[in-house]
């Protein structure tokens, strides 16, 4: 590790450092069950899988602890409580549980900053800036991302936003030798922790997969990984989805719903950005992902069909685009 490298870990070390003390690492060590939204209807579903299906070497079945028995882990993502069933064997139940939620913010905030950092510390600081602010939205409690909805019981929407913003990174920004297989492993992730952010990224994901290039017998090798780690819940998940049932709700109709007051100053920045950028830069600006993310989002939320997809929980990547797209 050279100098610049063993300096930028030691300010990245002391920032998340900075981060656990502020999520109470003191209290999620304390035996304890978290509450608060869905926080608690994920408790019963978690220690199933960790007692019942991980110890049985599955990652889903039939559980009866509630009313006549129902399908754990066919509809629902098995990556979180995975994580809790990892961490069981050395810490309680309660702390491992609450330990994967921390992870979920840490991780959030670290994927963010990787998509900002340019391999010095300004870009280092403003990263974990972006990230910190997304984290601290608080204009929304359920939709999904920030630490509002991730301790309301969001946390598996927070782990897929995390890896699918880390899929684009390796396939991007980084200088690793085997990046493409990297983000493989986290679109896969992605989808395995919850299905709508994957959908999202999906999208630009082939469309930087494609622009890759990397050799065709290392795209096939990245895709196959891909199919290996989600064939799984996959097959479970398609070939019920007759079972499952409708949770959409009523659709937002309005622009107030979708731009919050917390990012409407970003929002304003980011149009005067990208209309004094020169001309060559629009074109490319257009094709970043953070514009994907405000645009995609933008027209879901307005005309998106009506179905499982409930618009509001597109507001997380409009909120995320912006504040990509300033930083």
């Amino acid at each position: 590790m050279n100098l610049k490298s063993y300096s930028t870990t030691i300010t990245n070390s002391i920032l998340f450092s900075i981060l656990l003390i502020f999520l109470r690492i003191d209290l999620v060590f304390s035996d304890s069950l978290p509450t608060g939204g869905d926080m608690g209807a994920h408790i019963v579903p978690t220690k199933f899988f960790v007692s019942e299906l991980f110890s049985n070497f599955k990652i889903s079945g039939w559980s009866n602890d509630w009313f006549a028995g129902y399908p754990a882990y066919y509809f629902y993502f098995p990556l979180p409580p995975f994580i809790v069933a990892v961490l069981s064997p050395v810490f309680p139940f309660g702390i491992a549980f609450k330990i994967m939620v921390v992870i979920s913010l840490v991780l959030l905030v670290f994927s963010i900053q990787k998509l900002i950092f340019e391999e010095n510390k300004i870009s280092l600081h403003l990263g974990f800036a972006a990230g910190l602010l997304f984290l601290l939205t608080e204009s929304f409690t359920i939709f999904g991302g920030n630490l509002a909805s991730s301790l309301a019981g969001q946390y598996s929407f927070t782990y897929s936003l995390a890896f699918g913003n880390l899929s684009i990174y390796f396939l991007t920004k980084s200088n690793l030798k085997n990046s493409l297989y990297y983000s493989s492993i986290c679109i896969s992730f992605c989808i395995l922790s919850h299905i709508i952010p994957f959908i999202i990224f999906i999208p630009i994901y082939s469309f930087y997969f494609l622009q890759n290039r990397s050799s065709i017998l290392n795209k096939f090798s990245s895709f196959l990984i891909f199919v290996f780690l989600t064939i799984r819940f996959s097959i479970s998940l398609f070939t019920n989805l007759e079972y499952t049932t409708n949770m959409t709700y009523s659709p937002y109709r309005n622009i107030s719903d979708l731009i919050k007051p917390d990012i409407l100053p970003l929002l304003l920045l980011s149009i005067v950005f990208l209309f004094s950028s020169q001309s060559k830069n629009i074109v490319k600006n257009f094709f970043s992902l953070e514009v994907y993310l405000i645009l995609s989002s933008f027209l879901l939320f307005f005309y998106g069909p009506e179905g499982a997809l409930w618009n509001g929980r597109v507001v997380p990547f409009f909120m995320l685009g912006t504040i990509l797209f300033v930083f």
